[in-house]
C-alpha cells in the first residue's frame, strides 16, 4: 500500500456516525465515549484503572496533565510552565509516588459529572 493511499484511508475512517451525536449532551468526547456493543474506548482505559490491584495511599491529590496535542479541537488549551503547553487538559487523582488511580477529561463548562465518574 502507497504512503498517500494510507494517508486517503486514514482521514476517511470513522468508528462513529457523526449524524448520530447525543442531542441532549453536550460531551465533544462522544466518539470515544460512544458505547459499542462491548465499552467505550474511553470507559476501557477507565476501567483499566480501576481494576488495578493497587492499594490507594493515604496521601491523595488531584491534579491537572496535559496531554500533548497540537491538532484542532474546540478543549485544547496552553497552559503556559507545561512541558507540553498545547494538549487537553485531564485531572488526575494520583497518589505520592505518582501512580494515576483516576482520571476525568476537562472539557470547560461542558464538562459533565455522571454519578459513574464518581465511582
Amino acid at each position: 500500500m502507497s504512503r498517500d493511499r494510507f494517508f486517503k484511508l486514514r482521514s476517511n475512517w470513522h468508528f462513529v456516525n457523526n449524524l448520530e451525536k447525543p442531542a441532549d449532551k453536550n460531551d465533544t468526547f462522544y466518539k470515544v465515549r460512544f458505547l459499542t456493543s462491548q465499552s467505550s474506548l474511553f470507559d476501557s482505559i477507565r476501567q483499566h484503572l480501576l481494576s488495578q490491584p493497587l492499594e490507594v495511599e493515604e496521601e491523595i491529590c488531584v491534579d491537572e496533565q496535559m496531554v500533548p496535542f497540537t491538532g484542532t479541537h474546540n478543549v485544547k488549551q496552553y497552559i503556559k510552565g507545561k512541558p507540553h503547553p498545547w494538549g487537553v487538559k485531564l485531572f488526575v487523582l494520583c497518589g505520592k509516588s505518582g501512580i494515576a488511580y483516576d482520571f476525568l477529561i476537562y472539557q470547560g463548562s461542558r464538562t459533565e459529572l455522571s454519578p459513574e465518574c464518581m465511582k
